[in-house]
């Protein structure tokens, strides 16, 4: 438009009072049925009676007219100023998501098109593709009250047809091609009544079970189809207008395992956890479920044991249930929850897994009980340093420190792992003794262990990850530079090398980075843009992102073989 301010150019042509009542009932949404088709704007806008307006547009100026007695079809009255503030903020958005990301542009897109050029678009994009039409045929017989079950059948027996699979790049191809056509029939069951939606769901799932059978899947393309066939059954499942001593029954029942060749994930979790008006009787039939199986001794550890897969499956819903009040737990269940996890245990890593929650349920007579049991075992090194960590964290309970610090050291001395000596320092912390000298004597220790222990080849993370549990972030910093490093890790201290020494958390981002083009690999390139633009967000001088550039430089030609790489460099920096 001509005036650089439309809104000044719609009081100038209504006048102020006009102009006010148009503005209020733009504020009130009293205009309807809006459209626009290039140049001309119709609505109607509804006080006590409707009224119809049209504008066109006219060198970028309105031409009102509406079919009140002000206007007598030709004077831009108030309902012409309403109808026109609305094409304004129409416009306004469609500049805004023009500018905006891929979904935005495509709203952009449809809302300036008209209602009859959009019905038509969509038809057109529905008719040029069998599988769209297959899908908005559904739609349109479900919208008139018919359901196709036979068609909806086809459907699922299409997405999984039984045949034997088992080159890995076909069975990927098929639960790709499947997981497309799931997607479209579940948008078609959440318009079905909950009922037969149900029953085909469970159909579905009947289908992939017996498909398994056929199919050899060592990569595990098929669980984006599992989960979400299980989370549609879920759905409509708790959808169903059953009483809860039917729906309680119905998922006892699941626990059996109608299907051989996949498990259900935690029943509990999945269809009761969110629905409270089942939760106590959902348990109490889960106890007397459990009741049913040979009941294992739970005075003594018991190694190599064999436990049901049904009763697995109770036991860890059981255990779910008993641990959900967190540190609030009542004692009763911490009991409950201990029992359960004694039954599933089965070896040794399993029982220290138990004593170790034990300590944290502050049960510490029971873990004690446990650690002993232990002890009397072959152990290898990670189960003897994870066995006294949990010794040390039993004496920390009695307020034994310092024996407590020994058995942390020991610990440490074992696995070099970094929680166990922030155990040293924690309890360093918790004592009234504790100073910087003591802090500097542990850490000096712990040095000396780990540079007597590593060689200039090896992986430096345990030294590395001293430093930063001490503080010594100055030291990683500098020190990375040239030693062999995880990179998670390395991507740790690049982090903070940028924020507190740019210059070297530059170059240790740089070393990074550099890291992943190297492989022909998709996600490798992923990672490397994601952390060039973590880099770029980071940098605040001018000199830094020069070197950003030369950075990008360098990377576009030590690996201009990489085309994808370069492809995706080039579309994120514009080079």
């Amino acid at each position: 438009m001509p005036d650089s301010n439309p809104i000044l150019q719609l009081q100038k042509l209504a006048g102020r009072r006009t102009f006010d009542k148009g503005e209020m009932l733009y504020f009130q949404e009293a205009v309807h049925r809006f459209t626009r088709n290039q140049l001309i704007v119709t609505a109607i806008v509804q006080e006590i009676q409707e009224f119809t307006v049209k504008l066109s547009i006219v060198e970028g100026q309105y031409e009102g007219s509406c079919n009140c007695s002000d206007s007598e079809g030709f004077d831009f009255c108030k309902h012409c100023v309403a109808v026109a503030l609305t094409d304004i903020s129409r416009e306004a958005e469609l500049e805004v998501l023009q500018e905006g990301d891929e979904i935005q542009r495509i709203t952009g897109y449809i809302e300036s098109m008209s209602e009859a050029e959009a019905k038509a678009t969509l038809l057109k994009q529905i008719t040029s593709d069998i599988d769209k039409t297959e899908q908005w045929v559904l739609f349109a017989d479900v919208r008139n009250g018919k359901i196709n079950k036979k068609a909806l059948i086809d459907i699922i027996n299409k997405a999984l047809p039984l045949r034997e699979v088992w080159r890995q790049n076909r069975v990927k191809t098929y639960f790709e091609t499947a997981i497309e056509k799931f997607n479209r029939l579940i948008s078609i069951l959440h318009k079905l009544p909950t009922d037969p939606a149900f029953e085909l769901t469970q159909t579905a799932l009947l289908r992939y079970n017996k498909a398994l059978g056929k199919i050899k899947d060592d990569k595990g393309y098929r669980l984006k189809v599992e989960v979400t066939l299980v989370q549609a059954f879920a759905t409509f499942t708790s959808e169903l207008n059953w009483t809860p001593q039917r729906k309680v029954s119905f998922l006892m029942s699941l626990y059996h395992q109608p299907f051989s060749n996949f498990s259900l994930p935690s029943i509990y979790k999945r269809f009761v956890q969110k629905y409270p008006e089942l939760i106590e009787l959902f348990i109490e039939k889960l106890v007397n479920l459990e009741c049913q199986f040979e009941q294992t001794d739970t005075s003594s550890i018991q190694i190599d044991k064999t436990v049901d897969d049904t009763h697995i499956l109770i036991l860890t819903d059981l255990a779910l249930y008993y641990a959900e009040s967190g540190p609030e737990v009542s004692t009763e269940n911490k009991l409950k929850l201990i029992e359960c996890k004694h039954k599933l245990a089965t070896n040794l890593t399993e029982y220290i897994e138990l004593a170790e929650l034990c300590v944290s349920l502050g049960c510490k007579d029971v873990a004690r009980k446990y650690i002993a049991e232990i002890e009397s075992h072959t152990l290898n090194y990670r189960q003897e340093s994870k066995l006294l960590t949990l010794s040390a964290n039993t004496q920390e309970q009695v307020e034994d420190i310092d024996a407590s610090l020994d058995l942390h050291w020991s610990a440490y001395e074992r696995s070099l792992e970094v929680n166990d000596f922030q155990a040293v320092l924690s309890l360093l912390e918790a004592s009234d003794n504790k100073s910087e000298a003591d802090v500097q004597h542990w850490f000096e220790k712990a040095q000396a262990l780990l540079i007597g222990r590593l060689d200039d080849t090896d992986n430096q993370d345990t030294l590395f990850e001293l430093y930063l549990a001490c503080g010594k972030k100055d030291i990683a910093i500098a020190e990375a530079q040239d030693v062999i490093l995880s990179n998670p890790l390395l991507h740790k201290i690049s982090k903070l090398g940028i924020e507190m020494q740019p210059d070297l958390g530059f170059v240790l981002y740089r070393r990074l980075i550099r890291t992943y083009p190297k492989n022909t690999d998709t996600q490798g390139y992923e990672t490397a843009i994601t952390l060039l633009k973590e880099l770029k967000s980071a940098l605040k001088s001018k000199k830094q992102h020069q070197s950003f550039d030369f950075l990008i430089s360098e990377l576009i030609f030590d690996f201009k073989q990489k085309r994808k790489f370069i492809a995706l460099l080039q579309g994120q920096f514009g080079l």
